[in-house]
C-alpha cells in the first residue's frame, strides 16, 4: 500500500521512510526486546527527520487509536508529542462508540502534551448528536471537556 501511495501521489520519499517499522502478523516476541524497541524508535526518528527536512508540512497518519504502538514505545500520542505534531482525530461511525473513542483518545493525547486541534466525525453522527447534545455536553463537561 505504501508503494502504491508513493507512486500514485508522486511522493519523493522512498516507502521505507513513509512506513519505517513493519510488524508482521502474529507480533513475534522478538519485537518487544529492548534492542528491537530501540531499533524501531531509531528508524521512526530517522524517517521523520528525513521526510521533514525540507517540508513545509508533514502528514503523519496513525492508524487505530492514540495507544497503538505503545508496546514498542511508539504510541501514536507519544510520537505526536515527540514530533510536536498537532492532531486531527477522525472518529468512526455510530453514536456511543465514537463519543467514547474521542474521549479516550483525547485523554491520552492530552496526557502526552499533544495539541488535539480537531475532531472529525461522520455526517450521520453529527446529525444524531444534535438530538443528544444536552446529554453529550453534560457527560463531557463532567470529564473536564467541552463540545
Amino acid at each position: 500500500a505504501t508503494r502504491l501511495m508513493a507512486d500514485d501521489f508522486k511522493l519523493r520519499h522512498v516507502p521505507e521512510l513513509m512506513n519505517p517499522v513493519l510488524i508482521p502478523r502474529g507480533f513475534p516476541a522478538e519485537y518487544t526486546t529492548e534492542a528491537a524497541i530501540h531499533e524501531s524508535r531509531t528508524k521512526v526518528k530517522r524517517a521523520y527527520e528525513e521526510v521533514s527536512r525540507d517540508a513545509d508540512l508533514v502528514v503523519i497518519e496513525g492508524t487505530g487509536n492514540a495507544a497503538v504502538g505503545s508496546t514498542l514505545g511508539l504510541a501514536n500520542a507519544t510520537l505526536a508529542a515527540r514530533f510536536g505534531s498537532p492532531v486531527v482525530l477522525v472518529a468512526s461511525g455510530g453514536i456511543t462508540d465514537p463519543i467514547e473513542q474521542v474521549l479516550l483518545n483525547r485523554a491520552m493525547f492530552q496526557a502526552e502534551g499533544t495539541d488535539l486541534v480537531k475532531t472529525v466525525t461522520p455526517p450521520t453522527m453529527t446529525l444524531r448528536l444534535i438530538t443528544l447534545a444536552p446529554t453529550f455536553t453534560t457527560a463531557t463537561f463532567s470529564l473536564g471537556g467541552s463540545v
